[in-house]
């Protein structure tokens, strides 16, 4: 009888404890839950600044004056307009196919030999803007 009043009062002390903490332990999910719903209520405010803001900062009536002062645009003319088969054929004066097409300037590239922690120098083919291999 003494063995199973022992072992009563053990597993009384074992589930007393187990209880005490599970609860603060809830307890501090608890407050980081309250803390993230204020965290997550603080963010819902700026969020709601910025698009008020953003709405603020791209009104078309805004947009404009500021493309007037600092962008040098004007109006579209009727002789800017083109159809499709008009332009096939035709090369824009300012660029005509003749022009040599400049090479890019990196044809070389460093790479890191990992097995001998040595900079091995590799050369690369280099491809012009009409994607022409040159050497």
């Amino acid at each position: 009888m003494r063995i199973l009043t022992s072992f009563a009062i053990a597993l009384l002390l074992v589930v007393s404890y187990g209880l005490y903490q599970l609860k603060y332990s809830v307890e501090t999910l608890r407050e980081r839950a309250v803390a993230l719903d204020r965290q997550i209520a603080v963010d819902e405010d700026s969020i709601d600044v910025l698009q008020a803001e953003w709405a603020l900062l791209t009104r078309p009536q805004r947009l404009q004056k500021l493309s007037g002062r600092f962008l040098d645009l004007t109006p579209m003319q009727p002789e800017q307009i083109a159809m499709l088969p008009d332009l096939i054929g035709k090369t824009p004066a300012a660029l005509p196919f003749d022009v040599p097409v400049r090479r890019a300037q990196f044809n070389r590239n460093v790479l890191l030999d990992p097995g001998h922690h040595k900079v091995a120098d590799v050369r690369l083919p280099t491809l012009d803007m009409r994607g022409e291999n040159r050497q």
